[in-house]
Order: C-alpha cells, then sequence, then structure tokens
C-alpha cells in the first residue's frame, strides 16, 4: 500500500541557511529563527543564503504538520546514534523515522533530496534537526572522504593533526599545542574527515570534545577558565537544549576530582576556554602518529609513504560507527582510492609534555 502523508510540500518558510563543508551544500528551512541561532552555535561551516547550491534541504515543521493517514504502516525498530533508539519505515521512494526520545517525525524523499522534521515542542525539533543535520554531513562526506580519528589544529602556516591509539595523548597534545601557541586556530578533537581532492584536506566534524579533568589539570589556567565559561552567558547551553549533554563542572569540582572523569564541551566552549577561534576546515600538511614508548628526549621520525596507507587503515577502524539511519545511500569513499597523503612522523614522546610541544613547533613549521 502507498504510504500518504499531510504534509505541504509546497509551504513558504521566513528563514533560510545553508551550509558548506568541502563542497557539499544542505540547506535548512524554517520559521524559527531561534532553531537557526542554536545551529550556528553548533555547526561552524561555512553559511550562506545561496539556495541553488544545496543537494539536501531541510524543511523544519514546528507543528506535527506530518501526519500519518494510515496508521497500520509496518514500521521496524532501528537503532539511532548515541544509544537513542526508533521506529523506521522504508521504501524506494520514502523513509520514515520515528526517534522515540523526541516523539518527532522525519519524513525523507530520497528522488526529491528533501527532509521534513516536525516536532510541536521547540527543544525536541532542534534535537531532531541537529541529528538530520549530522546525518546529511556524513554521509556526504563519506563519499570522498574517510573519518579519522585524531585531533588537529593550525599553526601559523601549518595545520597538524595528532593520531594514535586510544590513550595515546591526541586531546592532550592538541590542548598543550593550543595553551602554548597564542597563534593557534582550534579544528578537531577527536574526529575529523580527510580528503585527497587536489591536496590533502581536512573537515572539522561537529561533535562535542570530552576531556579529562587529568588533562585540563595539565595547564595551570584551564581549571580556573571554566568559572569563567559559566560566568560567560550564552542563549546557547548545550545542557539545556541537547537531551544528552552535561553542565560544565565549576573549577571546584575539577580540582576535587582529579581522574580520568571528561569534561563534555562543544567546540565552541573548547576553542572559547582555549582562547582560540575556529577552523572548520584546512589543508593538511603533517600527521604525527602519537606513540606508546617514551624516550629521554622526544622523537620525531618520517613514516615511509609506503607505510601510509597501513597507519591509516589502522585508525580509520578505531572510528565509531555513525549508522545510516536516513538511508541516504551514497556510495563511500576508500582508503585505497586515495592518491595523495599528507606527509606523516612516527612520534615518541618525553615525560616533559611542555618541551615536547615547543619541540614539535620548532620541528614543522
Amino acid at each position: 500500500m502507498q504510504k500518504q502523508f499531510s504534509v505541504n510540500l509546497n509551504k513558504k518558510f521566513d528563514y533560510f541557511l545553508s551550509y558548506e563543508i568541502l563542497n557539499n551544500n544542505i540547506g535548512i528551512h524554517t520559521d524559527n529563527e531561534t532553531i537557526i541561532n542554536d545551529l550556528n552555535h553548533f555547526f561552524h561551516y561555512k553559511s550562506s543564503k545561496n539556495y541553488s547550491k544545496t543537494v539536501w534541504n531541510i524543511y523544519l515543521h514546528g507543528a506535527s504538520q506530518l501526519a500519518e493517514i494510515d496508521h497500520n504502516q509496518s514500521f521496524k525498530p532501528i537503532e539511532l546514534e548515541l544509544g537513542d533508539t526508533g521506529d523506521i519505515f522504508e521504501d524506494n521512494a520514502i523513509t520514515i523515522i520515528k526517534p522515540k526520545s523526541t516523539n518527532g517525525i522525519i519524513y525523507v524523499h530520497h528522488e526529491l533530496k528533501d527532509i521534513h522534521v516536525c516536532n510541536p515542542v521547540p527543544r525536541m525539533l532542534f534535537n531532531d534537526t541537529y541529528r538530520v543535520v549530522r546525518q546529511i554531513l556524513n554521509q556526504q562526506l563519506l563519499s570522498h572522504s574517510i573519518p579519522i580519528h585524531g585531533s588537529a589544529l593550525r599553526i601559523k602556516d601549518k595545520t597538524i593533526a595528532f593520531l594514535g591509539d586510544s590513550g595515546r595523548g591526541k586531546s592532550t597534545y592538541v590542548t598543550g599545542m593550543l595553551y602554548y601557541n597564542p597563534d593557534t586556530s582550534y579544528i578537531a578533537n577527536d574526529k575529523f574527515y580527510l580528503s585527497d581532492a587536489d591536496y590533502p584536506k581536512i573537515a572539522q566534524w561537529a561533535e562535542c570534545p570530552a576531556i579529562s579533568y587529568n588533562t585540563l589539570n595539565l595547564f595551570s589556567n584551564l581549571p580556573k577558565r571554566m568559572d569563567a565559561l559559566h560566568a560567560m552567558k550564552s542563549e546557547f547551553d548545550p545542557s539545556h537544549i541537547f537531551l544528552d549533554h552535561p553542565p560544565l563542572p565549576t573549577y571546584n569540582e575539577i580540582m576535587n576530582k582529579k581522574s580520568t572523569e571528561k569534561v563534555i564541551f562543544t567546540n565552541a566552549q573548547y576553542a572559547r576556554l582555549m582562547s582560540r577561534e575556529i577552523l572548520h576546515e584546512s589543508d593538511l600538511d603533517v600527521i604525527v602518529w602519537l606513540e606508546m614508548d617514551i624516550g629521554a628526549e622526544p622523537q620525531l621520525i618520517q613514516v615511509p609513504e609506503s607505510d601510509y596507507q597501513e597507519l591509516l587503515a589502522e585508525n580509520t577502524r578505531t572510528v565509531h560507527s555513525f549508522p545510516d539511519w536516513i538511508n541516504i545511500r551514497n556510495n563511500k569513499k576508500s582508503l585505497s582510492d586515495f592518491k595523495q597523503f599528507p606527509t606523516i612522523y612516527s612520534f615518541v614522546r618525553s615525560n616533559n609534555l611542555e618541551f615536547d610541544v615547543r619541540f614539535i613547533v620548532n620541528k614543522l613549521t
């Protein structure tokens, strides 16, 4: 039976926003300016009001305008990201998702490349929209990029990424580079996308960086800045808007819990903590692969180009999978298709983080 829905595909919206990342464009249409502002607090990609370049368009309905006519549809359970679940119906033309945590309805028209997000509760409408935007960005990026488990920043005229197994210090070293060097810009902490079009490029992933209390306590001023973050009142408070985002701890809480417990930031909060600007994409010049070994002196050893693919393949296997519950059906870029890579160095650290950071800066910039 053909499923029918009472959505007004010709409705005019008051506000439009387009995000562009590595030449991928998606458009967002809404009557709620607050949602546009909230999305811009979380997604830091190039934005415009150019409708003509969009590939996918998302239409936000603040009321339940997507009312089901056939109540006997064959929905199946589905796992969404971040542990959420829902129900899904799909055929060749459409996909319909009902997230359990928000009680919204997401209607995907694959041929038109249109998505209608419907929820009468503004906070839930934002959460559904944020997840849909991430879904589309993820699938669009996977068509020509690979996800990388790592952190990255720009210093002077070089972009450096830190990779390595879990616990090797990716977050610690990018935090140290930002902390000790004022001429830096923050790109990513935990995950980014690597493309080889024209030149190796990386794009920030819209995420919530997690920094351990122990890492914050390595830098004397960072715990003190937490109270300053609390004092900076913002209309976008992630703990009030997202469904599962904990509030930031205070200085006293961090000092009293010197442990592996983690603080969850948004990219904007983390960049503000470090007093650095955000750079959403960049050419990638160097990868520093963090080794487990500790030496008397830090060492940077260039990795043979013949080992690049194997090393990056090892990294991509550690990236948390992001289920395509919208069913976008894009082809995916393979690491074996890459024609060029940034230079990769193996790094053996010392027991002095500040000395290591200055060593890396002197050698690579």
